[in-house]
């Protein structure tokens, strides 16, 4: 896949998101849009506690937040990859990071877009767009926190312990 793109010019921008704020995420897409990650009315007819342990561990190979933190993990070390840290990018408002965080994330997109943009540019720009996108819930880092019990931090770690030792293979 990797040389695949690179033939054809394309870059890759990876968003490095805790995958335990993408359960998170993901579950509320679906109940506000009806369609995401697990889609159908059986999924909304479920209690949060079972939407979630289904958002962990999936139904099948395309639906859990362990395969897409599994099958996109590669690109975090390719040589064409960019990866961006979602908690840093979102700054001060979203409680992941400082605003030298949040600069150096935005630097780095301007850099793969190949826009030359200042600093005060950059965060102008953030804060335009900062809650207006489609698919947007609150962006606040840590959201997990208020969801995960015990028994789903445990399931998550069981989880992604397997991934670390995978290949990064792509």
């Amino acid at each position: 896949m990797e040389q695949f793109l690179k033939e054809r010019g394309v870059t890759v921008v990876t968003l490095d998101r805790d995958p335990r704020d993408m359960c998170v995420s993901a579950i509320f897409h679906m109940h506000k849009f009806g369609k995401g990650l697990i889609e159908g009315s059986w999924f909304r007819d479920l209690t949060l506690d079972e939407q979630l342990e289904l958002t962990l561990t999936g139904t099948d190979w395309y639906n859990s937040v362990y395969y897409i933190y599994r099958a996109f993990k590669g690109w975090r070390t390719s040589r064409m990859g960019h990866t961006v840290n979602f908690a840093y990018l979102l700054g001060p408002w979203g409680s992941g990071g400082t605003e030298s965080q949040q600069l150096t994330q935005l630097r780095k997109l301007a850099q793969v877009l190949q826009a030359e943009k200042s600093d005060k540019e950059l965060i102008d720009i953030f804060y335009k767009v900062y809650a207006t996108g489609y698919t947007f819930h609150q962006g606040k880092v840590g959201m997990w926190k208020r969801y995960f019990t015990e028994k789903y931090e445990e399931i998550f770690k069981d989880l992604m312990r397997g991934i670390e030792h995978e290949s990064d293979d792509l």
